[in-house]
C-alpha cells in the first residue's frame, strides 16, 4: 500500500506558485489555555504567490487546465469584498489576462475596502448587483460556472474539482510535515466553510496520505448553503478527474468525517460577529492574517469547542492572504456608478474627514474630561513643536503596539518610543494648518475612544498587546476610523525608519547626498557619473 505525498500529483498541471510548504506555526501558550495536547496553526497566508492565501492553491491548478490556460479572459463572481476575486485579479495581472468580476454587495469592513481596492485596481471589468438573488438572476452563466463561451466561468471561491486538486496538494503538504515531525499528527482541523472547497480538499488530501481526520468546517455562510451532499459530489469529481491523470486512490483509502459546524455566521455572509471579533483579538499577534470574517468564525467555534477537544492534537488551518493588498489610489472612480453610491452611503464620506476627526476628537475630550490630562509623566520635559505632551504619549504608546512583531518594547537598535514621537513631531512641522487639526483629532480620538471597545482606560494605559487590539478593531471598523488607525501606524513607522539605525533591517545603505557641505549646487549630487550604476541596479 502506497500512500500518496505531494509528489503524487506530479501528472497534474500547475502554475508553480505553490513552490515551497507555508510553515505550521505551534503555540503551545494557547494549547495550555485550552487544554489542548499540541495546538498549531497552518500558514497559507505565507503562501509565495499572490499574497498567499488558500485561494492561490486553488488557482495554481484550475488556471492552468483549459479552458482557462488558453483564454484572454475569466469570468467569475463573489462579494464585493471576495477574497477569491482578489486573488482572482492578481493572477490575471501576474498572466496578462482580463477578467470579467461579478459582485454584490455585503457589509462594509476594512478587510472587504482592501480587497475591494485591489479588484478594481487591477485588469478587470466590474459588473455589480445589490444583491445574491439579482446577481443570481443576471449573471447565471457565471454563478453556474459555464466553461464555454470568450471568457469560461469560475463559479464562487473557485470550488471546481481542479480547485479542489489545489487544496489536496496543501494536505498532503501537511502529511509531509507530520512525517517529517514538524508536527504531530492532528486529531482535527478546524478551517471556515465558504464554498466548501477548503474543507473538501483537506479531508480528501489528508485520506490519500492514509492520515484521514476530523476535518470541522466552520459555515461562513447561511444555514442552507451548507450540506454535506454537495461536498461529497464534489469529493467525488474530484477523483474523478484525477482519475483522469492517472491517479486513483490506494487500497485502504477512506474519506474521513467533514462535519459542518454551525451557529457562527451571525446576520448572515459577510458579517462580522462579536465572537469572531474577540477570537482574532485573542490570537492577536501570533497570527497577525486572521480576519473575523471567515477564519474568526472557525476560530470562534474552535474556542467554545475546546472543552470537547481537550488533550487532543488541534490544528486551525489559516486560510487568508497577508498584508494589504495592492491597489491604485483612484480605484474608487473605477467602481461602477451604483457601488460607488452605496459605497459612500455606507461609509458616510457626505461629511469632511476633517471634521469627522476633529468633531470625535473634540466629543471625546468633553466626554472622558475627567481622565484627560493627567499621569503623562513621562513627558515632563515634553518641548514638540506640534505635538503637545499627552499627544506624544500616544504617538510614542502607538509605537509600542504597531512597531515589534510582538506589542511591546522597541527593538534594539533603534530608537526609543519617545524619539519615535520626536521624530513624528519633527516631521509635522511645516504641515498646512488643516491637515495638523485633522492630527490632533485623529491623536485624541485613538487615545480617548476606547469607550468603543468597551475600555475604561485610555489607550496609553493599556498595555501593548491591548492597545494593538483596539487599533486593529478601529481598522476592522473602515470608514474614517479605519483612517485614523492606519495614519497613526504610518506615522510611527515613518518615526522608526528615519533612524539611521533601523536602516540595517532595510539593507538601506544611507543616503547618496552627504549630510553636510550642502550647496547652491546640492541638486547635482544626486546626478550619477557617466558610466555609473546605482547601487543594486541590474542591467
Amino acid at each position: 500500500m502506497t500512500w500518496w505525498t505531494p509528489d503524487s500529483l506530479a501528472p497534474v498541471p500547475r502554475l508553480g506558485w505553490i513552490d515551497r510548504p507555508t510553515p505550521v506555526d505551534a503555540l503551545p501558550a494557547v494549547a495550555e489555555e485550552l487544554g489542548f495536547s499540541w495546538f498549531g496553526v497552518k500558514r497559507d497566508d505565507q503562501g509565495p504567490a499572490l499574497k498567499g492565501g488558500n485561494k492561490t492553491r486553488k488557482l495554481d491548478v484550475l488556471l492552468a487546465t483549459e479552458p482557462f490556460a488558453s483564454s484572454a479572459r475569466w469570468a467569475s463572481v463573489g462579494a464585493i469584498g471576495s477574497g477569491h476575486l482578489a486573488a482572482m485579479t492578481l493572477a490575471a495581472a501576474a498572466l496578462g489576462r482580463t477578467l470579467e468580476a461579478h459582485c454584490f454587495w455585503e457589509p462594509v469592513s476594512a478587510s472587504v475596502l482592501d480587497n475591494l481596492a485591489c479588484i478594481a485596481s487591477g485588469p478587470t471589468e466590474l459588473h455589480y448587483r445589490s444583491n445574491r438573488v439579482s446577481l443570481g438572476v443576471f449573471s447565471t452563466r457565471v454563478v453556474r460556472g459555464l466553461r464555454d463561451g470568450p471568457a469560461p466561468a469560475i463559479p464562487p471561491g473557485g470550488s471546481v474539482p481542479e480547485g479542489v486538486v489545489g487544496i489536496v496538494g496543501g494536505a498532503l503538504e501537511l502529511a509531509a510535515q507530520i512525517h517529517a515531525d514538524v508536527l504531530p499528527r492532528p486529531d482535527v482541523i478546524y478551517l471556515p466553510w465558504g464554498t466548501g472547497g477548503t474543507a473538501a480538499g483537506v479531508a480528501l488530501g489528508m485520506a490519500l496520505a492514509g492520515l484521514p481526520t476530523e476535518v470541522r468546517a466552520v459555515a461562513t455562510v447561511e444555514p442552507w448553503f451548507v450540506s454535506k451532499r454537495p461536498l461529497v459530489r464534489l469529493v467525488d469529481q474530484t477523483l474523478a478527474l484525477l482519475a483522469t491523470w492517472g491517479l486513483t486512490p490506494p487500497a485502504g483509502f477512506r474519506m474521513p468525517p467533514v462535519t459542518p459546524v454551525r451557529g457562527y455566521v451571525g446576520r448572515g455572509y459577510g458579517h462580522v460577529t462579536p465572537d469572531s471579533e474577540r477570537a482574532v483579538e485573542w490570537l492577536g499577534a501570533s497570527v497577525p492574517n486572521a480576519e473575523p470574517i471567515y477564519g474568526g468564525k472557525a476560530l470562534a467555534a474552535l474556542r467554545r469547542e475546546a472543552p470537547e477537544q481537550a488533550g487532543r492534537n488541534v490544528l486551525y488551518w489559516l486560510t487568508s492572504h497577508r498584508g494589504a493588498l495592492p491597489h491604485d489610489a483612484g480605484w474608487r472612480e473605477r467602481l461602477p456608478p451604483r457601488l460607488r453610491r452605496r459605497l459612500d452611503r455606507a461609509q458616510g464620506d457626505g461629511v469632511s474627514r476633517r471634521r469627522v476627526l476633529v468633531g470625535v476628537g473634540g466629543a471625546a475630550l468633553l466626554i472622558t474630561g475627567w481622565r484627560h490630562l493627567v499621569g503623562y509623566g513621562d513627558f515632563d520635559d515634553w518641548d514638540g513643536r506640534v505635538l503637545s505632551r499627552h499627544e506624544a504619549h500616544v504617538v510614542a504608546a502607538a509605537a509600542e503596539a504597531v512597531i515589534p512583531d510582538r506589542p511591546g518594547p522597541l527593538p534594539t537598535p533603534g530608537p526609543s518610543a519617545r524619539e519615535v514621537a520626536e521624530a513624528v513631531d519633527r516631521y509635522l512641522v511645516g504641515m498646512p494648518a488643516r491637515m495638523l487639526l485633522e492630527v490632533h483629532g485623529m491623536v485624541e480620538l485613538l487615545e480617548q475612544g476606547t469607550g468603543l471597545d468597551l475600555h475604561v482606560s485610555r489607550m496609553t494605559r493599556l498595555d501593548p498587546a491591548a492597545r494593538f487590539r483596539w487599533l486593529r478593531r478601529l481598522d476592522w471598523y473602515g470608514g474614517l476610523l479605519a483612517q485614523a488607525s492606519r495614519g497613526i501606524r504610518d506615522l510611527c513607522l515613518l518615526g522608526w525608519y528615519q533612524d539611521a539605525r533601523t536602516w540595517d533591517a532595510l539593507e538601506f545603505a544611507g543616503p547618496i547626498v552627504p549630510a553636510e557641505g550642502l550647496g547652491e549646487d546640492a541638486y547635482a549630487r544626486f546626478v550619477a557619473a557617466p558610466g555609473v550604476d546605482p547601487r543594486g541596479a541590474t542591467r
